[in-house]
């Protein structure tokens, strides 16, 4: 299990419970993620990621582009602009963040749809299509910065997975095809600012 560096810069919110999500884009851009170790499971084989046809891909566009209601999210009480951030919030937007990928991871695995399985979390822990999203992924060179549904998709599921994908993304959620086995937070520090919270530490994948 190898240890990842996580900050996060101040961010001013844009949608209820934005500042929470934004935070999540804002540690995943800043980390610094080494090349990916072996899993500690096992599995006779991996297939590779598949193309996707063209209707699903419009139907994942289209619910993380909307500005409907969060779905699936979990939410312990209705949040405004001016409601204040809690650490318990933070931890719990943790916990999504770090099972939303070993979903994904497990999905692919399994030969499951582990593209609706992201896109599913993308729309829950994201403001794509509801707020401005400030999202740098990590292992991105030559496309750095993410502000589209599509886009963070790529990443998320690898170029072959998304219509218009960007050939440096081999897929993070999946650890490009291998998987990721767990990830694990540890928080040093959670600054809490009113309606937005900074937390620095390390995570574990």
């Amino acid at each position: 299990r190898r240890q990842v560096q996580h900050d996060s810069p101040r961010i001013l919110p844009l949608h209820p419970l934005s500042g929470i999500m934004l935070y999540l884009s804002a540690l995943i851009a800043t980390a610094l993620v080494l090349p990916p170790a072996p899993l500690r499971t096992s599995h006779a084989s991996v297939r590779s990621p598949a193309a996707v046809s063209m209707s699903v891909i419009e139907e994942l566009e289209s619910a993380l582009t909307s500005s409907s209601k969060m779905s699936g999210a979990v939410v312990p009480t209705k949040k405004t602009s001016d409601s204040t951030v809690t650490e318990e919030e933070v931890r719990a937007v943790q916990a999504r963040w770090a099972n939303s990928i070993k979903t994904i991871s497990s999905t692919y695995l399994n030969g499951g749809d582990y593209v609706q399985a992201a896109a599913d979390a993308a729309d829950e822990l994201y403001g794509y299509g509801r707020s401005t999203v400030l999202f740098k992924p990590t292992k991105c060179a030559e496309y750095q910065f993410r502000p589209t549904g599509n886009d963070a998709m790529s990443y998320f599921v690898g170029h072959k997975a998304v219509k218009g994908g960007y050939k440096e993304d081999a897929g993070f959620a999946i650890n490009a095809g291998k998987g990721w086995s767990d990830v694990v937070f540890d928080n040093h520090k959670i600054e809490l600012l009113g309606n937005t919270a900074v937390a620095m530490g390390n995570y574990y994948f």
